[in-house]
């Protein structure tokens, strides 16, 4: 819980089931890495090094696009983005509709113009996110 694995080769490796909360897996190689079951969550997955093979639920490819490549007027109605590690992450303009974002850790996010009607926010860490609090209002 909590390793620093930074820019560690882990192409290949077998970390299916494995405890991975909060790690620092930025940079990171995880091609052909099977994460299936492996627990995520508030995990820093920016830049990290993924391909097709990885083996990866759809909600942390999809933690990992946005935390690598932003996730700007990115249509994310309903997504599960719960206890992830968004810090820092551009979601200028994202459609996040009854989204849930439980707990989920949104630090110098930026989130001008996203749309938050009905989003799931409780036990979210917003300190220094850029919005308009006119947006959490429905």
């Amino acid at each position: 819980m909590g390793a620093d694995l930074r820019r560690a080769n882990l192409s290949d490796a077998n970390l299916r089931g494995a405890d991975l909360t909060s790690a620092d897996l930025r940079g990171a190689d995880l091609r052909r890495a099977d994460l299936h079951g492996a627990e995520l969550s508030w995990t820093k997955l920016s830049k990290a090094l993924l391909d097709g093979a990885v083996g990866i639920s759809d909600k942390w490819r999809l933690v990992w696009e946005i935390a690598t490549h932003g996730g700007a007027n990115r249509n994310l109605r309903r997504a599960k983005l719960g206890r992830v590690d968004l810090r820092d992450a551009d979601l200028r303009g994202a459609d996040l509709y009854r989204a849930n974002l439980s707990s989920a850790d949104l630090r110098r996010a930026d989130l001008r113009g996203a749309n938050l009607r009905k989003a799931i926010m409780d036990s979210s860490n917003l300190t220094d996110a850029r919005f308009d609090p006119s947006q959490l209002t429905d």
